[in-house]
């Protein structure tokens, strides 16, 4: 027996059970009301003071006064409903069980001080009778309501979901970056041994590793390349684009500025132009944190770039201590002057932060700038204006493995 029939057979029986103990409940206390006031109502009372007296009492026994018994009434009475005889006090036939109005309207405009309105608990009887009728309709329909609604719901939330896909297409590219997401991890996780190493710098996959990744991980969203195409003396055009399905797709495009001189594959300090290939970003630093999926370096006042080819910290932001003698770029300045909103350091020499990785001599601070001012030819550096900065930190997460690439021009 499933689920469903185990509730169709069950909630009839709850129903029977909650009217039953209300019911019995109910009787019970009414009942013992009634007798309680019908056992005062026999003995005989003093009319003056409600006091109880003897059935041979002449006298009250409070106040004095003198008790006289009710006169006899010469009509017998009978029942409305089967017509069997009734005594003078009764409020119930005998016979059939009905209730006389007449005596309870006497008994209602007589009734003593002190003398507890036998009337108004037969009435507040019938109130609790169908108040518990009204109790046991709400709790059964309560819970045949709940049930249903139980039942109904797991068929109903998958028709739900499929609506809201089909009614908000804006969601498609959030879905497609969580389905390939959730693709890698199962990937992973099912072939923990095949992990890929690191991407080496410098290079791009070729075609042939490429649809073999596609094999085992099933990309749809793929890595993501800053592409720099010099245009003219110190301009560029700066394209972010990332694969998708295998396919270079167009994320975003600006204006930028290159070197002076152009580009160049042999880089050297001070000669003004830009150097050529593709290098792996690292991390991103400013004054304070943006929206961006890379990692990121919240400057101090003690943070310097130095730039002495002959200090084992050529090409690294550091501290003024670790700087010591050597020269540098007094970073934090030029970010609190306003020059820059945000600076993204891609790997051309060096890492950018451990000491004697770069090369001396082969250039330094060679970094993609988020520039305030008017963009101008650069001294090997790329700058692009700080709005288009933030709008391309927003797309970059290093979980695609983002790299710049400078063309030669």
């Amino acid at each position: 027996m499933d689920f469903t029939e185990k509730c169709k057979k069950v909630l009839p029986s709850l129903k029977r059970n909650i009217e039953n103990i209300v019911r019995i409940c109910y009787n019970f206390a009414a009942d013992r009301r009634v007798v309680k006031v019908r056992k005062d109502e026999d003995k005989m009372k003093c009319p003056n003071c409600g006091q109880s007296l003897s059935d041979t009492a002449q006298f009250c026994s409070r106040c004095g006064q003198p008790v006289h018994p009710a006169p006899q009434k010469n009509e017998k009475r009978k029942c409305p409903n089967c017509g069997y005889p009734l005594s003078e006090d009764a409020m119930f036939c005998n016979n059939c069980g009905q209730l006389i109005e007449d005596q309870l309207s006497e008994q209602e405009s007589q009734a003593e001080p002190g003398q507890e309105d036998v009337g108004n608990i037969l009435r507040a009887r019938r109130g609790h009778k169908i108040a518990a009728i009204i109790a046991v309709v709400v709790i059964a329909v309560f819970a045949v309501t709940a049930a249903a609604v139980f039942l109904k719901q797991p068929a109903e939330e998958p028709v739900a979901a499929s609506q809201t896909r089909e009614e908000d297409p804006e969601q498609e590219a959030a879905e497609i970056n969580s389905k390939w997401e959730q693709q890698e991890q199962n990937a992973i996780e099912a072939e923990p041994e095949k992990q890929q190493p690191e991407e080496k710098e410098n290079a791009e996959p070729s075609s042939d590793q490429e649809s073999s990744e596609a094999v085992q991980v099933q990309e749809e969203w793929g890595q993501q390349e800053i592409l720099i195409s010099p245009k003219e003396a110190g301009k560029a055009v700066l394209t972010l684009r990332q694969k998708y399905q295998g396919v270079w797709t167009t994320l975003f495009e600006c204006d930028a500025a290159i070197g002076r001189n152009g580009t160049t594959d042999t880089p050297a300090e001070g000669d003004g132009k830009t150097p050529e290939g593709t290098f792996p970003v690292l991390f991103c630093y400013g004054l304070e944190q943006p929206q961006t999926g890379i990692p990121f370096i919240q400057l101090s006042s003690e943070h310097v770039w130095v730039d002495d080819s002959e200090s084992e910290y050529y090409n690294c932001l550091t501290t003024r201590e670790k700087a010591g003698d050597a020269s540098f770029e007094d970073t934090y300045s030029q970010f609190v002057r306003g020059y820059y909103s945000c600076n993204i350091f891609f790997a051309n020499n060096g890492d950018g932060q451990t000491p004697g990785k770069a090369t001396p001599g082969m250039g330094s601070v060679r970094v993609l700038e988020g520039y305030t001012k008017q963009l101008e030819p650069t001294n090997g550096d790329i700058k692009i204006a700080a709005e288009d900065m933030q709008t391309l930190l927003e797309f970059l997460n290093e979980k695609y493995s983002p790299v710049v690439t400078v063309s030669a021009g």
